[in-house]
């Protein structure tokens, strides 16, 4: 991995940092919107579509709310 030096204005980060934050609570309360809707959680691992259900199961199969 190429080393890259650090940028001298501290600003930057500062603002960056913010925006992650920002960006990681709309994520969770999507999250969570979604739950309360029934709709379950899903990521792509390996080529798969996965889908987190409502029990907690992990599931490769489409789940009858998304069909």
């Amino acid at each position: 991995m190429e080393q890259v030096d650090k940028m001298k204005n501290e600003k930057i980060y500062i603002e960056i940092a913010e925006m992650i934050r920002i960006a990681n609570k709309a994520v969770q309360e999507a999250k969570q919107d979604n739950l309360r809707y029934g709709i379950p959680e899903t990521f792509f691992k390996n080529g798969k579509i996965y889908y987190i259900l409502k029990d907690g199961n992990i599931t490769t199969s489409r789940p009858r709310i998304l069909k």
